[in-house]
């Protein structure tokens, strides 16, 4: 069920590496040629270790540190974020280019701006991205009919428990596991589609998640 990522890079020729980012940044999209610290797997030992590279645009920075969703996102969620980027902001990376010389990267922040009206046509192009991309991440990793697909196996195949809720968090937890999502993604996304048992499960008070 897991969002195959390496095919979507293929078609898409996407690179994607890891690298120390701001801490105020998950990810980095780069729509023109650079030099950049990555962290890549040494051919003897397979560890990763930092190294300089020259890339091309279509190329993904991942924080080794922040995901999208801050503590409850994912390394999977984070790329589908920035492969949305590249998918459907091409034309929007080029006008960039266009205005700004030094401009060669989108930088996706862990805490997203709220929008302004006082906002500049650049600053309000950048929130649209962002805000499309962030809507869009959770529907690509859990297609609708996959989802739904998911969530009959998980309860067909379910122990039994002595009230529903138990049974709607369990389902919830394994669907999670087996888009490799955060819990409170796979709620939300189950959500969307009308499965409305989810609305009182993994309740968020006070900074944590309550099941």
């Amino acid at each position: 069920y897991r969002l195959p990522i390496d095919h979507i890079f293929e078609e898409f020729d996407i690179k994607c590496y890891l690298a120390d980012l701001p801490d105020n940044c998950f990810g980095r999209m780069y729509f023109r040629n650079d030099a950049v610290t990555v962290y890549d797997a040494n051919p003897s030992t397979g560890e990763l270790a930092p190294t300089e590279i020259e890339i091309d645009p279509g190329t993904i920075l991942i924080s080794r540190n922040r995901y999208f969703l801050g503590d409850d996102g994912t390394q999977l969620l984070t790329i589908a974020h920035e492969i949305i980027h590249w998918h459907l902001h091409k034309k929007y990376f080029q006008l960039l280019a266009l205005l700004d010389d030094e401009m060669n990267m989108m930088t996706c922040e862990v805490e997203p701006s709220r929008y302004d009206e006082s906002m500049t046509m650049f600053q309000r192009a950048h929130w649209y991205a962002e805000w499309q991309a962030n809507a869009l991440a959770i529907r690509i990793a859990m297609p609708q009919e996959l989802l739904k697909r998911a969530i009959y196996e998980v309860r067909d195949s379910a122990p039994q428990f002595h009230f529903t809720g138990e049974l709607v968090e369990y389902t919830l937890r394994q669907v999670a596991q087996m888009f490799d999502v955060p819990i409170f993604a796979a709620k939300q996304r189950a959500r969307q589609i009308g499965f409305t048992g989810a609305d009182g499960a993994f309740v968020y008070v006070d900074g944590k998640w309550h099941d």
